[in-house]
C-alpha cells in the first residue's frame, strides 16, 4: 500500500463535495452522479469565466475543502498549477479513464473511483494523485516536480 492514512487524518465531511473541473459532460454527468449520491460542483457553476485558471481554482477548493477532479494531465507539469497547489489545502486528482469518455463513461469512472478517493482525501492535503486508466491510484510527488522545473529554468518568476 502507497499510503498510511492513520497519519495525518483531517476533518473532510463524511461524503465531500467534488469539484469537477471544465468539459465534465453536463447534464447527465451530473444526474448520474446524483443517482449514485455524490456531491458535485461543476467548474462553471463557480467560476463562470472560462479563462479563469487552474491556479485560480485550485485555491478556491482548498478553502473550501472540496476535492478536485479534473483529466487534464498537463496540470502536473504546470510550474503555475504546481506552485499554486503547493500553497494550498487542495486535494487533486486526474483521472486518465476521463480522457475523450462520454458522459455517462466519465460519471462511471467516477463512481468506480470515489471510495478510494474519499479515502485517499482523509490525509492532510495539500494532495496530487492519478488514477491510471485501470483505476489504480499513485500519489505525484509534485514538490519534487516543481523542484525540478524550478532547477531547470521551466519555472521563473514561481514563489
Amino acid at each position: 500500500m502507497l499510503w498510511n492514512l492513520s497519519a495525518g487524518m483531517t476533518d473532510l465531511p463524511h461524503k465531500p463535495t467534488l469539484f469537477i473541473d471544465r468539459n465534465s459532460g453536463g447534464r447527465l454527468f451530473r444526474e448520474i452522479l446524483a443517482k449514485a449520491d455524490i456531491k458535485l460542483v461543476l467548474h462553471d457553476e463557480v467560476f463562470r469565466d472560462p479563462k479563469t485558471t487552474d491556479e485560480t481554482w485550485v485555491k478556491e477548493i482548498g478553502l473550501r475543502r472540496w476535492i478536485a477532479i479534473t483529466c487534464d494531465a498537463r496540470t502536473m507539469k504546470s510550474p503555475l498549477f504546481l506552485s499554486a497547489l503547493k500553497r494550498s489545502a487542495a486535494r487533486v486528482f486526474i483521472l486518465e479513464a476521463m480522457n475523450g469518455a462520454s458522459a455517462e463513461g466519465k460519471a462511471k469512472c467516477i463512481i468506480d473511483a470515489y471510495d478510494k478517493i474519499v479515502e485517499i482525501s482523509r490525509r492532510d492535503p495539500p494532495m496530487f494523485w492519478r488514477f491510471n486508466k485501470q483505476g489504480k491510484p499513485t500519489c505525484i510527488d509534485f514538490r519534487h516536480t516543481l523542484g525540478l522545473l524550478r532547477r531547470s529554468g521551466k519555472a521563473t518568476g514561481i514563489i
